[in-house]
């Protein structure tokens, strides 16, 4: 999370810029699929475990899938995080599916839209669009012991029934800011890391930057070439205080 502390200035904007290539299915296709449909399996998540799951149930002879993503793209945590010299700390070939290498990764430790560009490749490669159903943001599970199917419930009213479901949404899938006190009151802008704000303009700007996680590490050298003054502020000392560098690998 940065927080910046503003210099009397013009208004800004404060939209989230647009992400790549947005798939997206009509409502009146979803509530065609949904209904008294039961699938085999249901999937809750478009990011990597989503997607892989969905081409090793087809493999495995399961084709009654559908899988719910709430975004109007797949991608998980690659599509929301997309702020300054976000990258993947893991090596890009260790980073993908065994059973789909890319040899055209274009350095050891990629960066998240290339990441993202290698998930909609494997939508692609592997036929995976049909079963996706977008902006089906799930509100409830539950088991139906009369019929026997799980009962999945979205924010736009739709059910979905399933024999099976899997959960694939991700631990970072909702992002927000820590409960900091007085963190309601402070006047100036605000980003999260997830939910990096494209068209703000930090030259110039006083920025604090706090935590030195994995995000952390990647935002900061970035940030220094733009702004005024950076302060960052840490709870544990970081031990990985060299790991900024294989970003130029």
């Amino acid at each position: 999370m940065t927080i910046e502390n503003r210099k009397p200035a013009k208004a800004l904007k404060g939209t989230t810029a647009a992400r790549t290539t947005v798939r997206r299915s009509s409502s009146k296709s979803a509530a065609a699929k949904s209904g008294e449909h039961v699938y085999d399996t249901l999937i809750i998540g478009a990011g990597f475990a989503g997607l892989g799951t969905a081409i090793k149930l087809r493999e495995a002879g399961v084709h009654s899938v559908a899988i719910l993503e709430r975004a109007a793209e797949v991608g998980g945590t690659w599509r929301d995080n997309q702020y300054l010299g976000a990258a993947c700390d893991i090596p890009s070939n260790l980073y993908s599916f065994s059973f789909a290498p890319n040899p055209n990764w274009s350095r050891s430790y990629s960066g998240s839209k290339e990441i993202l560009g290698y998930v909609h490749s494997l939508v692609d490669d592997f036929g995976l669009e049909k079963l996706i159903q977008y902006q089906q943001n799930v509100t409830r599970v539950e088991l139906d012991d009369a019929q026997g199917v799980w009962m999945i419930h979205t924010d736009n009213g739709q059910v979905w029934k399933g024999k099976t479901v899997i959960m694939a949404s991700g631990p970072l899938a909702n992002a927000s800011f820590p409960k900091i006190r007085g963190i309601e009151n402070f006047k100036g802008k605000k980003i999260h890391s997830a939910q990096w704000d494209h068209d703000y303009d930090f030259s110039g700007k006083r920025v604090a930057v706090i935590g030195t996680g994995a995000s952390a590490i990647q935002i900061i050298p970035e940030l220094v070439k733009k702004v005024d003054k950076l302060k960052v502020f840490q709870r544990t000392t970081c031990l990985g205080h060299a790991s900024a560098r294989f970003l130029d690998l």
